[in-house]
């Protein structure tokens, strides 16, 4: 990619791994949170690139390249000009656009179907021409591809379907992850967003965690194992039982709607009980492979904490999440740079 839009060193030693990581679409709030915890992990990265025809909203960090996937001199380019060592593709996830008529069922199709199929496609020609070189290629998918005759489930289970339809076919060392609820405090209601968690959902902190994780395992000479050719690996917010709950939250449970019970009410020995279970399972040791230890940090006590602190408004939006006009800046090769990374 052009130099003039990056600021870190490009000598690369036979030592350090290939770590240019390639997020698309670019403009998901999504894309924003991961693109700011990878930056902040710890882990040294090349450079995170930002793909899409729709600028970020944000100044969370990455460079921008303006493009489609379906144009295919500007997906192939980005592939070969950027040194891409891993993609991550979001799928659309949440389906407030589609409620509040922001989209339309052709561009939630487009979306999650169109482009991913084009993306496919392009990861397609760049295995066969750059074998030396592979791409490990990551989807970002969602649990509501369960759920029957569900418009945007369908569409996400559309394109789960092609990813492992690729992975099979070309031998990739691909995998799905298929997250729980995991829309953020800021892009939907925060009701309904505190609803998602207690239902079994995960914050997107703590899904880009999780993802930090497996990024660094993969970029540092892991293979994901092949049963995640053909299945997702799932994530969810487990074990969240409220112990000792005081009155005050009892009262907030109360006044917001909220109940414990059945299978949410999750005990730290019914918990390891599971565990033990699940010891010799392939999917496990995948599973521990990728992520090791890793835990949500967001839990249903959280939840009442921050109804209680910010009631139904929710947190403000952080600074990062806030375009900036004055740390961007492009030039005429389609790339821009679009975030301090302080």
């Amino acid at each position: 990619m052009s130099s003039k839009t990056s600021t870190k060193p490009t000598n690369e030693t036979a030592l350090t791994p290939r770590r240019n990581i390639l997020i698309v679409p670019a403009h998901h709030l999504f894309a924003a949170i991961l693109t700011k915890n990878l930056l902040n992990s710890g882990y040294q990265y090349n450079e995170i690139y930002r793909f899409g025809p729709q600028a970020p909203d944000d100044v969370a960090g990455g460079i921008y390249v303006r493009g489609s996937t379906t144009e295919n001199n500007a997906i192939d380019r980005v592939l070969k000009d950027a040194k891409i060592n891993i993609v991550i593709h979001i799928l659309l996830r949440n389906s407030e656009p589609l409620e509040s008529e922001n989209m339309t069922e052709n561009e939630v199709y487009v979306e999650n179907v169109r482009d991913t199929n084009a993306l496919l496609q392009a990861l397609a020609r760049w295995q066969k021409n750059n074998a030396h070189l592979p791409i490990k290629p990551i989807c970002v998918s969602g649990a509501r591809s369960q759920i029957v005759d569900d418009i945007l489930g369908n569409t996400i289970l559309a394109a789960e379907t092609l990813w492992f339809g690729r992975a099979l076919r070309h031998e990739w060392q691909s995998l799905v992850i298929r997250a729980a609820t995991s829309v953020s405090p800021w892009d939907t209601a925060f009701i309904e967003f505190c609803f998602g968690v207690w239902d079994l959902g995960l914050h997107p902190q703590d899904l880009s965690d999780a993802l930090v994780l497996i990024v660094d395992q993969l970029t540092n000479g892991l293979e994901s194992p092949l049963i995640l050719r053909s299945k997702p690996l799932e994530l969810e917010n487990v074990n969240q039982g409220i112990e000792n709950i005081t009155q005050a939250e009892k009262m907030l449970m109360q006044k917001y709607g909220f109940e414990l019970e059945g299978k949410y009410e999750e005990t730290e020995e019914r918990d390891n009980e599971g565990k033990e279970e699940k010891k010799g399972d392939v999917m496990a040791t995948a599973r521990q492979a990728l992520i090791g230890n890793w835990k949500p940090q967001y839990h249903k006590r959280q939840v009442l904490q921050d109804l209680s602190t910010f009631g139904y408004k929710g947190p403000p939006k952080p600074n990062w999440l806030i375009k900036k006009s004055s740390n961007t800046f492009s030039n005429n090769d389609g790339i821009s740079a679009v975030m301090d990374r302080s």
